[in-house]
């Protein structure tokens, strides 16, 4: 039974590569249709955001696609793109990005087994699993075929720190939910490491993951870059988190107002960053000067001219939520609702 499915995939083009730029922009296109349509919202509500907002019940043929799902059931999206990418690695169109690929979602899985921590009330709807399952499916094949990358190094480097970010805010989460009450099934999210940052550093580093993969498949090849689906994948990513991130930040918002502060909700807030690498600057330059044994009054000096500087940067950095964020996504709730 093996034999003709790895025929097929040793086939000079296999059906689905013809049709994953297609299948990439269809659903980016629906999940940006989605978002905008109130009806259509529930449907990509998971986890944090649909138990704190449970929408009401959808009416047919869109109940049929919206019951719950477990959230745990992630697992089959991993499992699904290990078994795809294994058989597509014993075959010709193996390749060096693909087998990257396959050690994501072989982490992903063990996260899913070993790490994360899933309540009752964790839930996705079975439009976005079934969803999810066509994409491991398909996704494999992005990154089939030779090539040569034009940024090994980079590529590689941003896949390992990207992975590296997002297994310990996986870890992150689920520590904050294991050491939450039993009566609180989603408590405010961390505020330590990249967390300080944006609300879904794990979302920011998963979008960083497909960026690398891209960064390794580009370099000679006869199509152009707006056909290579590891572009269009990196842009289904990009879309759907965006959109998961938005929906986060409205729930974290209504049941733990001022949690969020001056975080970003994909991308990490680059003032605070800014604000952190200067004041780090100035410790650094602090333990400087008492290390080499300096006149304690320069040390004195040295401090008095910064206090106020790092006094309004801390206050500005772990100060409460920016308004503007705060009336932003009051906004998405209500277009949401």
């Amino acid at each position: 039974m093996a034999s003709p499915l790895l025929a097929w995939l040793s086939s000079p083009s296999p059906p689905p590569a013809h049709l994953l730029p297609l299948f990439y922009l269809t659903i980016t296109l629906t999940c940006y249709v989605a978002s905008k349509d109130p009806s259509l919202a529930s449907l990509s509500l998971h986890g944090f955001s649909r138990h704190t907002s449970p929408p009401p019940p959808a009416p047919f043929p869109l109940s049929l696609v919206s019951t719950p799902v477990p959230k745990k059931r992630f697992v089959d999206f991993y499992a699904l793109s290990c078994l795809v990418c294994s058989l597509l690695l014993a075959s010709p169109k193996r390749s060096f990005p693909l087998l990257l690929f396959l050690l994501h979602s072989a982490r992903r899985l063990y996260e899913c087994l070993h790490v994360h921590n899933p309540t009752p009330h964790s839930n996705m709807t079975r439009a976005a699993y079934l969803l999810g399952l066509c994409y491991y499916l398909v996704t494999p094949f992005a990154y089939t075929g030779p090539g040569t990358p034009s940024s090994t190094f980079t590529g590689l480097l941003l896949f390992v720190l990207a992975n590296a970010a997002q297994h310990f805010s996986h870890k992150a989460l689920a520590d904050s939910r294991a050491a939450s009450p039993p009566d609180a099934p989603y408590p405010a999210p961390p505020t330590a490491w990249l967390f300080r940052y944006t609300l879904a550093p794990h979302f920011f580093a998963e979008v960083c993951i497909y960026a690398s993969l891209l960064l390794l498949r580009l370099g000679p090849s006869p199509a152009p870059l707006h056909l290579n689906p590891a572009l269009w994948a990196l842009i289904w990513v990009h879309t759907a988190l965006t959109a998961s991130a938005g929906n986060s930040a409205v729930a974290v918002e209504d049941k733990y107002p001022g949690v969020i502060g001056e975080r970003g909700e994909l991308y990490p807030d680059a003032a605070t960053f800014i604000q952190d690498c200067k004041r780090w600057h100035y410790d650094m330059a602090k333990s400087s000067l008492r290390g080499r044994g300096c006149d304690p009054g320069l040390v004195a000096g040295w401090e008095e001219r910064d206090r106020r500087a790092v006094a309004e940067m801390t206050r500005r950095a772990d100060g409460g939520a920016d308004e503007d964020k705060v009336v932003k996504r009051k906004g998405k709730k209500g277009k949401r609702a």
